[in-house]
């Protein structure tokens, strides 16, 4: 498990799920997440889906614009590369905020479903 710049990442699922834990989503995390992020989708084998968890539940976690900006990159890069992304956000009113603002902002190149609940999260990535 890594832990670079206000993150930890992660395989679930005995490696079939990618997780990012985010304990912050300033710009160095956002910077730093999308390198990670890049290399992970400019290496992945397009014979197994990509299955990634995205938590940002931290009930202070506030979405930088710089993490939404990277994250609309990284929406666009490799549309080729199968899988599913989970988002694991906090049950409160940001949450709502979050996913209406995800579902506005991000093209759906892969399926993508919000949670607030890391077993269901799970269970709809490897379903």
């Amino acid at each position: 498990m890594t832990q670079p710049h206000g993150y930890q990442r992660e395989t679930l699922a005995d490696g079939q799920v990618v997780c990012f834990r985010f304990a912050s989503t300033g710009h160095a995390t956002a910077d730093q997440w999308f390198v990670d992020m890049h290399d992970l989708f400019e290496t992945w084998d397009n014979n197994t889906p990509l299955l990634l968890l995205i938590d940002i539940h931290q009930p202070d976690n506030i979405l930088s614009a710089q993490a939404m900006m990277r994250a609309r990159q990284l929406a666009q890069f490799r549309p080729d590369v199968p899988g599913k992304t989970a988002l694991l956000l906090d049950p409160g009113e940001s949450a709502q905020n979050i996913e209406l603002l995800i579902d506005k902002v991000l093209s759906p190149t892969r399926s993508r479903e919000t949670f607030t609940d890391e077993a269901a999260a799970l269970a709809w990535l490897l379903a």
